[in-house]
């Protein structure tokens, strides 16, 4: 199967303006994702999707294949689709751009999920680092069935344990492997209730009936999602050789 990796990059972020070319330890951002990115054995094709001409040309300046996607894309989801409605592949990716640790490994484990289940769209889960993070609205929980498929995605802390149980909670990551046509089916379909009332645009795919999937990796516990000033210095020190979570 062919499959096509798509890094959409905004520049307008609302809290960390001009997040993709934000330098960490001499390299922007982007560069790290597609560096990381580019050691995926299964990934054919590598392309960044952008609104911003600067990103293009920090793209191509490391050597990056990139593409100027339409002002009219409300979402990474909708760049990602934007690219993918003008290739021919299989399988799409749809890599976060504010993930620098994620690793080319990580993703191949999610694609080769959809090539020997044959699902139509999957994403990775993990572990808590700690109970702040599990308590913490802007890190996504999920609620899984027996065989890994996705129940439902919250902000809030979820499962609820009315009486101790020995169930681990999970970390949503948000990468998605899509089925081509199942993308370019999401794309065209409108918001949903659930989706605009939690902000998570996954529920539009369990909304209207269309399974995902989820692979559980524990290193990705561990990943650094930059949306804040704090999270680069996060970032920073794990570069340093710095264990964040230590005393975790």
């Amino acid at each position: 199967m062919k499959v096509l990796g798509v890094i959409p990059a905004r520049f307008a972020s609302r809290r960390l303006p001009g997040k993709p070319l934000v330098n960490i330890d001499g390299k922007p951002l982007i560069q790290r994702v597609w560096e990381n990115m580019s050691n995926s054995s299964l990934i054919d094709l590598l392309i960044v999707a952008t609104d911003t001409p600067e990103i293009v040309e920090s793209v191509q300046s490391f050597g990056g294949n990139c593409i100027l996607t339409s002002p009219k894309c409300n979402s990474g989801t909708d760049r990602v689709a934007e690219v993918s409605s003008g290739m021919e592949s299989e399988i799409v990716v749809n890599i976060q751009g504010d993930e620098p640790f994620l690793q080319g490994w990580m993703v191949d484990r999610l694609i080769e999920t959809m090539i020997n289940k044959d699902h139509p769209l999957s994403t990775i889960i993990t572990s808590f680092i700690n109970k702040d993070e599990f308590d913490d609205p802007n890190v996504v929980k999920v609620v899984c069935d027996k065989d890994m498929k996705a129940l439902y995605f919250s902000r809030a802390p979820i499962p609820y344990a009315v009486n101790e149980i020995n169930l681990e909670p999970k970390k949503h990551v948000g990468i998605y492997a899509y089925k081509r046509d199942i993308l370019l089916k999401l794309s065209r379909l409108p918001p949903t209730p659930l989706e605009e009332t939690e902000k998570l645009e996954q529920l539009r795919a369990l909304d209207n009936g269309i399974p995902i999937y989820t692979v559980f990796i524990d290193e990705a516990k561990n990943l650094i999602s930059v949306d804040t000033q704090e999270d680069l210095q996060r970032v920073e020190q794990v570069l340093k050789g710095e264990n964040l979570w230590q005393n975790s």
